[in-house]
């Protein structure tokens, strides 16, 4: 109400002294937490992109699934906090359909810290498979109102700093984060392979 203010979450265990509890730990409301989600058994009414997390840069071997409500993260040089996800050298292909409600041309920018790809419709709007600090990236397709369209966002980071995140923009609007409200989870396969 005054002064000074301080807020602040800390844990400690048997084996662990008292520290503030890692961002790596915690989970919004609206995610599914971490673990191996069915995505067979999402709820009719989820939204988001359903995220198939790798222990490898190549999106290789058995993912683990969350639903991620938005691909807004700066991790920094932090693990992604899905289980046995490690702070380095990992992937991700999020997976789902996306709807307007305006017939429009829309511009789908990335922003990654390293390589990124993304398919829309099956459109390839960028193709950036290269380790390099955070960089913008973008591809312009035209969208109809009120149908659906595939999306496939896949993503490395080989080491330092990763970022992954998915804006768009129209003539009616500037760049923002693709809303959770306009998309919805869905098992797309068969992309990300290396040229």
């Amino acid at each position: 109400s005054g002064g000074g203010a301080l807020a602040r979450l800390s844990w400690s265990s048997a084996s662990t002294p008292k520290a503030v509890v890692p961002r790596t730990s915690l989970f919004p409301k609206d995610l599914v937490p971490p673990g191996e989600l069915d995505p067979a058994r999402l709820p009719a009414d989820a939204r988001g992109l359903l995220g198939k997390y790798f222990r490898n840069a190549e999106l290789a071997g058995r993912g683990i699934h969350r639903l991620d409500a938005t691909v807004d993260f700066n991790w920094g040089g932090n693990a992604p906090g899905v289980r046995a996800i490690p702070a380095d050298g990992f992937s991700v292909r999020w997976t789902g359909q996306l709807q307007v409600d305006k017939t429009d041309t829309y511009t789908f920018h990335t922003e990654s810290d390293d390589g990124v790809r993304l398919w829309v419709n099956g459109q390839p709007l960028v193709d950036n498979w290269t380790e390099h600090a955070t960089t913008e990236d973008k591809g312009a397709l035209q969208l109809a109102a009120g149908q659906r369209y595939d999306v496939v966002l896949e993503y490395f980071d080989s080491g330092g700093d990763a970022v992954a995140r998915l804006f768009w923009s129209s003539p009616a609007f500037g760049r923002t984060i693709v809303p959770q409200s306009r998309l919805w989870p869905k098992v797309i396969e068969g992309r990300g392979q290396k040229q």
